[in-house]
């Protein structure tokens, strides 16, 4: 009981200390989503007397990356001098050109040493689309003021889920649902109430899929805009 009323006595102490800020933050993206390369190698079951017949397939992806759009409404809790707890409710549009190839060849291995002339390869198939996705995410970050307040860095994760995509199969099954990156930012008060945001995100999780073999690629981007403190 005593420990409770420790904790309650706390609590209230820190939430009557508290400086609570609404905000809203509009911003650009640029996704920066790198090229990728898979290479998987299986036997093939239908082996031959004195060597074994395997297929080597290769899957690419190359990207040109677009400008999309963010908007964040969220709430600065400053919980110390200097530092604030930061959270929200962001929906962002990312969008990006996707052309995929894969390629295979056969060859063969002897049992004993030596080796066989690999197979000409198999043709190669190539797609080529533009994706737009639709993400939700509620991030957190914990912020550090300095040069009298005008000035904060943070980091924080953006666990994200994606609401819808389009382009391609225009399936949001083909993607990951789930996203969680990490951030960093960069804000810059240029007038009262008004600051210049810039942004870095990378995303942990894949892209893709694993089992497609389309893309491992990491989600990752530039933003840069404006937040607005109430």
């Amino acid at each position: 009981m005593k420990i409770l009323m420790i904790f309650s006595f706390l609590m209230v102490s820190l939430l009557a200390n508290a400086q609570f800020n609404f905000f809203v933050e509009g911003t650009g993206n640029f996704s920066l989503i790198s090229k990728s390369k898979v290479v998987n190698t299986y036997a093939i079951p239908h082996n031959h007397l004195n060597f074994k017949s395997y297929r080597e397939t290769t899957y690419k992806a190359d990207y040109v990356n677009k400008l999309g759009a963010d908007i964040t409404l969220g709430l600065n809790y400053f919980f110390q001098d200097n530092f604030s707890f930061d959270t929200g409710i962001n929906f962002k549009n990312v969008n990006f050109n996707q052309k995929t190839s894969n390629s295979s060849k056969e060859f063969y291995l002897p049992i004993e040493n030596g080796s066989y002339p690999t197979l000409p390869h198999l043709p190669t198939s190539e797609l080529k689309d533009d994706y737009s996705l639709f993400l939700l995410s509620v991030p957190v970050s914990v912020s550090y003021y300095l040069l009298e307040n005008t000035l904060s860095a943070s980091l924080g994760a953006t666990p994200g889920y994606l609401v819808y995509s389009k382009g391609g199969s225009g399936e949001s099954a083909d993607f990951n649902k789930f996203q969680m990156g990490i951030e960093l930012q960069l804000r810059y008060q240029i007038a009262p109430k008004i600051w210049l945001t810039g942004v870095f995100q990378e995303y942990s999780t894949k892209l893709y899929k694993p089992e497609l073999k389309q893309s491992f690629s990491n989600l990752r981007m530039l933003k840069l805009g404006l937040k607005y403190d109430f």
